[in-house]
């Protein structure tokens, strides 16, 4: 073999580096972890394997974001990242970018079919949310009595607002029996008829760990309780469908705490506002009871009054002008019918038909007026009325139709 064709370590290992990294540029390697070591730098190293060989991984602290929990020995986990060759030692290893447990995508699955779900029963309608109480007196608290997340709460309600009565429903918070007993423990709680508000919580794990606050009996048990609960399972980035059904979601335990209990300081701010909101107002309502006062002292009574009397005598005396002047022509108005009634009777009385010549004449004996020759007899005593004075006269002859009668 020519010399020409030897290649140096480093030149063997760049060519091999580069063929790995090429090949395997973005896969998903699932197994155990094992040896798992974090370095001083926050970098993890750990080993991944199976039952017949070992794959070393290193998962460098820029990319434990992409991790939702710390991995341990024994976890199964499924890593995503590429092939690479670490040139000091010789020897490939995987560049981790993300790692999730094995089995999760079953699990979300799983959860998205049970969201769907109860979405459709309305389960996680906005109105169906209870308010929350803000000065709870009574909290009730549904997690295990021996975990870190009691132990936030307590210390978050003891520093904040002291006095508050706290009942704990102690549960198993992960495996297979504890979604049943969440469900007894939020029931049992919801039976009491003494608490304010209910949080249903645990502290952080993998997403298999915080199943069973997904199950459908806490789903169920949280729905049908008539105390605001508060859903408070895990981390921010963690997410359960006790939270959907819960009538508020915490992003953690101690923010759960926060919410039940209004610190001093707040209550002291609050109380602080009030009094200068009273202020304000007993001010403004002596400001105007200044203003009636001096509206109504008996010098500004006795002008008022004045003022009224004048106006009120104003207001009379244009109403008798104007009554005044109403009635005068109403009386003209009236006169002047009047003459105009008189006038015609005055024109149809018979003592006008007097003046031009004409006479009334009646028997003397009665007032009855004579239209007819035949109603006076030869030698009967008349009466004719003239304009001016009156005869008495006596018949002589009797004409009717030119002849005498």
């Amino acid at each position: 073999m020519p010399e020409s064709q030897i290649y140096s370590v480093s030149r063997i290992t760049q060519v091999v580096k580069a063929q790995l990294e090429m090949q395997f540029p973005n896969i998903l390697v699932t197994g155990e972890i094992s040896n798992f070591r974090p370095a001083a730098s926050g970098h993890y190293y750990f080993a991944i394997k199976d039952a017949f060989s070992s794959l070393s991984v290193v998962m460098f602290r820029s990319r434990q974001k992409n991790a939702s929990f710390t991995p341990a020995d024994g976890d199964k986990v499924i890593v995503r990242g590429s092939i690479s060759v670490y040139a000091a030692r010789g020897t490939y290893q995987l560049i981790a970018e993300s790692i999730r447990y094995a089995g999760e995508g079953d699990i979300l699955a799983l959860l998205e079919e049970r969201k769907r779900y109860y979405a459709s029963l309305g389960y996680f309608d906005e109105s169906c949310k209870k308010p929350i109480p803000p000065f709870p007196s009574t909290i009730g608290v549904v997690t295990s009595d021996t975990g870190a997340a009691i132990r936030d709460i307590l210390h978050v309600i003891e520093r904040r607002s002291r006095g508050l009565r706290i009942i704990i429903y102690p549960t198993l918070v992960q495996g297979e029996k504890a979604g049943e007993m969440i469900a007894r423990r939020i029931a049992q709680a919801a039976g009491t008829q003494e608490l304010d508000v209910l949080i249903v919580t645990r502290g952080g794990g993998s997403m298999e760990d915080l199943l069973p606050f997904s199950e459908p009996q806490v789903i169920e048990a949280i729905y049908h309780c008539q105390i605001p609960v508060i859903s408070a399972v895990g981390h921010e980035i963690d997410h359960t469908l006790s939270d959907y059904v819960a009538d508020l979601r915490a992003p953690t335990p101690s923010a759960a705490g926060e919410l039940v209990s209004t610190s001093y300081a707040t209550i002291l701010d609050r109380l602080n506002a009030a009094m200068r909101e009273l202020a304000l107002t007993m001010n403004h309502r002596i400001r105007q009871a200044r203003s009636i006062t001096n509206i109504n002292s008996p010098q500004m009574m006795h002008e008022r009054i004045a003022w009224r009397l004048r106006e009120y005598t104003q207001r009379s005396d244009d109403l008798f002008s104007t009554s005044e002047h109403l009635i005068r022509l109403n009386v003209k108005r009236t006169e002047q019918e009047l003459k105009a009634r008189l006038q015609e009777l005055h024109a149809l009385s018979p003592l006008s038909i007097l003046q031009r010549g004409y006479a009334i004449i009646t028997k003397e004996e009665g007032n009855g007026r004579l239209v007819d020759a035949h109603q006076v007899h030869r030698g009967e005593h008349l009466e004719v009325r003239l304009h001016r004075g009156s005869l008495k006269v006596t018949t002589d002859t009797i004409i009717e139709e030119g002849r005498e009668i």
